[in-house]
């Protein structure tokens, strides 16, 4: 092959040096080629590679390493530059080209691309495509999909939890045939974030399974950065470079930040739309019946970056999530029409004109410590002579209530008045005034309009600056339990009573005046004292009878108690305190008037976690005193693959395809028994435990009855050569989907199914002899689940409708008990499909077609 190692520069479309160093043309085949990344440093920065070309040897599979270097160019899927022609000798950005397109190189060393020389120029060598290698995609396209099947690496306190993984070690054993299911290693810096998010239990905010392996064909979309280099102290290095011109260089990556569009995970779908029911899945592919098939879980978009800033839309749980790095700050909008606002610090909202909040129920305030308000009439003023418009009132704050306006203070009351308005005056206050104050009341006041009131004040002091004026027109009760001082400081004290004066004093009466001291009677003037009466005068005139005695002044009835502001009910609120690990977590509660306040996550109260509860009466503060704290949702792990495993067969990097004991199955079951008979056999007469979904009981007999004769005559005991069991031949892959058996155990083969520690005593049965004697009926009733979770996986696929015909339908069950869904769906588009016994679909969809036309 006639490439060269030459230097990273494009300029020479010379012929190249072969390894044996002869000189040959700069003409080559176009290709294209295989080859491995050398180098992607590209001092041009045009995204241009060293690479080593591969050649597949005759004796294996494996691509060799030719020894040839090369430079190729990066061939974007998209990129444009405005025309050169059209840029000018002038200086400014209209002058010049403008460029834009989709970037994303480079590679790692080590990785491997496909590349082409354009017309057989060998100096036209462009790389097209990147080779993936062979399984590593597991974190394709997004970095952190999640997955309890983790290494022993794995913090005791975080074993069992679904966690973001690397890929699977190569270097390391592997039990199983599975790569999807090996174990890998935990993202020991990514956990520790969403520990600090508040996060790491969170499998909607929080954990992903968007990963290229979670299904096939593949429902996830979308594309990830490959990070930065790990240049921690103590970071993992390798080699760099060509032949003896190697470095040590840094090669772990910390993970990038990604975009991903996931269609969702159909095998398991939302019972209810999340405005109607809380967060709840079904398992489809373990016979899970029920739920809406257009709700598949974790379908969203999201926007990651390496740290954990990201943007969340996500259908399957209809909410926008917003939420920085560290869980300080989110925001998230709900399906119900909730804006949910949590702030470590503060939110801050400030606008050129107005701010305008509208509540058609409640506006609630609460501060944990003071609630301040000002208007300062800032924007009134002219600016440029620092005068303000007399024609427009500025500087006001108007409250007003429809009803009642109540006001709860726990100290001091103090209102100050700087000036006042003529016009209040005429203003009356209709209806009751009730003051209480439990300390000391200081009134400022400039002026008071006319008062229409009963007034009843309880308080220590009155101090009163100005003029004050008060008319009442019904009587007026005025009580104090202490000293009263009134201390007029210019003019004079007028008290004007249309009847009568009435004073009593318990004590002395002390009139003290600096003037003449008036006593004018249109009648008697009366004075008698129970003592002497000293007078001291330069004259005294005294003359007639005896003095009357003078009526006693009334007493002074106490008015009725104040009332008293009743506090607004208080309801009691989660607040989380999240730490490190889960022993430094700490949850708290308080009390507020509020009926929901965001915190930090893990937050409870997310609106998607139960819609029911926090409807619109249900966050009603008038009505409730707490609201329901949900737990977060726990979905299985779908790499866990304990429904359907994924149809299609297995193939390793290195080794034969495994053998049918440990090659996932294609299906739910996959029958493997010994032919026994090609008849429709009998509807068997035994208790049928249900129906399979869509057929009678009658046509459940006759299509129980065909499969159970094919299988093995109706034998409850049978075994067949290769592990299956039972009238309808189960083996260890069906046993564990359907939850029999413990997840895991179709690894180790049918032949796991004679322990008794991997039964998980479902139905009452807990080793196979239990489950052959058909305890408690459990092989129909294992059949019947079995039937509607392959109707289901089916109907998922679009190899059935709604709309078929029971006939077809029966003949598609049948087939998926052979062959499993997946492979029966194979099966309809032509692609074939036969069990270990070489038994075929077609002969499987006529009997179970067949086993329905004698019901009528």
């Amino acid at each position: 092959m006639p490439v060269s190692r030459r230097s990273s520069g494009l300029s020479s479309a010379a012929a190249a040096h072969l390894s044996g160093g002869s000189r040959v043309s700069g003409r080559v085949d176009p290709g294209p080629y295989e080859a491995i990344i050398v180098s992607h440093l590209d001092p041009q920065y045009m995204g241009t590679l060293r690479v080593e070309l591969l050649k597949k040897s005759a004796a294996g599979n494996n691509p060799e390493r030719t020894g040839q270097l090369l430079d190729v160019r990066y061939l974007s899927p998209f990129y444009g530059v405005t025309a050169f022609a059209n840029a000018t000798q002038n200086d400014g950005y209209q002058h010049t080209q403008k460029s834009y397109g989709f970037w994303a190189v480079p590679p790692d060393v080590g990785s491997r691309v496909l590349v082409i020389f354009a017309e057989g120029d060998i100096s036209q060598g462009f790389w097209i495509g990147c080779v993936q290698d062979r399984f590593m995609n597991f974190m394709v396209p997004d970095s952190r999909a999640s997955t309890e099947l983790t290494t022993d690496i794995t913090p005791g306190n975080l074993k069992g939890k679904k966690l973001p993984v690397g890929e699977y070690n190569k270097k390391l054993p592997q039990s199983g045939g599975d790569p999807t299911k090996f174990k890998k290693p935990y993202n020991k810096d990514y956990t520790e974030q969403l520990l600090e998010q508040g996060l790491v239990d969170d499998q909607i905010r929080g954990i992903t399974s968007t990963s290229a392996r979670r299904e096939v064909p593949s429902m996830v979309f979308g594309f990830s950065t490959p990070g930065p280099l790990d240049k921690r102290g103590g970071a993992p290095k390798g080699k760099y470079g060509e032949y003896q011109e190697k470095a040590d260089i840094f090669v772990n990556r910390l993970g990038g930040s990604s975009f991903v569009m996931d269609d969702g995970d159909d095998k398991f779908i939302r019972k209810k739309h999340p405005s109607e029911g809380p967060v709840e899945y079904v398992n489809v592919e373990s016979g899970g019946s029920g739920g809406d098939p257009t709700i598949p879980y974790n379908e969203l978009v999201r926007l990651r970056t390496r740290t954990g800033h990201q943007i969340l839309l996500h259908n399957s749980e209809d909410l926008i999530y917003i939420a920085n790095a560290r869980g300080t700050a989110w925001i998230e909008l709900t399906s119900d029409g909730k804006i949910d606002i949590h702030a470590e610090d503060s939110i801050s909202i400030q606008t050129e004109t107005d701010i305008n909040i509208t509540a058609e129920r409640d506006i609630n305030f609460e501060a944990g410590r003071n609630i301040n308000m000002r208007a300062t009439a800032r924007q009134t003023k002219d600016l440029m002579f620092d005068t303000e418009d007399e024609n427009q009132e500025s500087g006001r704050i108007q409250i007003e209530s429809r009803y009642n306006f109540n006001l709860d203070v726990g100290a001091n009351a103090t209102i100050t008045t700087h000036t006042y308005d003529d016009n209040l005056a005429s203003q009356t206050i209709n209806g009751n005034l009730n003051l209480s104050v439990a300390g000391n009341r200081i009134t400022h006041i400039g002026r008071q309009g006319t008062d229409d009131i009963d007034t009843s004040f309880h308080y220590d002091h009155t101090l009163i600056t100005g003029e004050e004026k008060h008319e009442v027109t019904e009587t007026s009760h005025t009580t104090i339990k202490k000293d009263t001082l009134l201390t007029v400081t210019e003019g004079a004290l007028d008290v004007n009573v249309s009847k009568y004066i009435y004073q009593t004093s318990g004590g002395d009466f002390d009139v003290n005046s600096g003037g003449h001291i008036y006593n004018t009677s249109a009648s008697s003037n009366e004075t008698k004292a129970g003592g002497n009466i000293i007078e001291t005068a330069p004259q005294i005139h005294m003359n007639g009878p005896g003095a009357a005695t003078a009526t006693k002044a009334a007493k002074t009835e106490l008015p009725e108690t104040a009332l008293l502001v009743t506090p607004l009910g208080l309801i009691t609120l989660p607040r989380v305190t999240v730490g490190m690990t889960d022993d430094d977590n700490e949850t708290v509660t308080y009390d507020s008037i509020l009926p929901r306040a965001p915190q930090h996550e893990p937050w409870p109260q997310h609106e998607h976690r139960n819609p029911l509860a926090y409807k619109y009466k249900k966050t009603d503060r008038e009505l409730i005193t707490s609201l329901e704290n949900e737990i977060p949702v726990v979905i299985e792990d779908t790499f866990q693959k304990s429904g359907a495993p994924a149809s299609g067969q297995f193939t390793s990097n290195t080794a034969a395809p495994p053998t049918s004991s440990t090659m996932p199955p294609g299906g739910v079951t996959r029958k493997t028994a010994n032919p026994v008979s090609s008849t429709v056999g009998e509807p068997f007469q035994g208790e049928v435990p249900g129906t399979v979904d869509g057929l009678s009981e009658e046509e459940t007999r006759a299509l129980l009855g065909a499969l159970g004769q094919r299988e093995s005559g109706n034998d409850y005991t049978a075994v067949n050569s290769i592990g299956y069991v039972g009238k309808y031949q189960f083996g260890a892959a069906a046993l564990e989907t359907l939850g029999y058996v413990k997840p895991g155990t179709y690894n180790r083969g049918n032949s796991a199914l004679n322990d008794p520690s991997v039964w998980t005593g479902k139905g009452g049965v807990n080793n196979v002899q239990e489950f052959l004697e058909n305890k408690n009926n459990v092989q129909e009733v294992a059949m019947i689940e079995n039937t509607n979770f392959n109707k289901q996986a089916l109907l998922s696929r679009g190899a059935i409708t709604e709309d078929s015909s029971n006939e077809h339908v029966a003949g598609m069950l049948a087939g998926s008990h052979l062959l499993g869904a997946g492979g029966m769906n194979k099966w309809r588009n032509g692609q074939g499909g036969a069990d270990a016994y070489g038994t075929t679909g077609d002969e499987y969809y006529a009997l179970g077609k067949s086993s329905l036309g004698g019901v009528g």
